[in-house]
């Protein structure tokens, strides 16, 4: 898998930093790893958006699923490293009401 490398902090905490913008071509390899850590107990996962320039709707339909998926299991997800750009995306779309999102000189929006 290219697009991202987990990082287990214990075993309900994972960092998942993506090295790829988050975009219909590649937003499905995420859901899927998400998937698959979730499905392995993680239910604190942040994701590090520090190489990710570009989120699109297939990569924010991503994210909310996965917001979804681990507020069912009483999980939390977060977005760190997030630029100026993708800060105001979430923003304009009220994704920071739901999560943690931080980033560009931001300590949490």
């Amino acid at each position: 898998m290219t697009n991202s490398l987990p990082h287990n902090m214990d075993k309900r905490t994972v960092i998942l930093k993506l090295e790829q913008d988050l975009v219909a071509s590649h937003s499905a390899e995420v859901r899927n790893q998400l998937r698959t850590l979730i499905g392995q107990g993680a239910r604190n996962v942040v994701l590090d958006f520090g190489q990710v320039r570009m989120v699109d709707s297939a990569g924010l339909g991503m994210i909310i699923a996965a917001h979804n998926s681990l507020k069912k299991v009483d999980g939390e997800l977060a977005v760190t490293e997030c630029s100026v750009e993708i800060i105001e995306l979430f923003r304009s779309m009220r994704i920071h009401q739901h999560m943690r999102v931080e980033g560009a000189g931001i300590a949490s929006v």
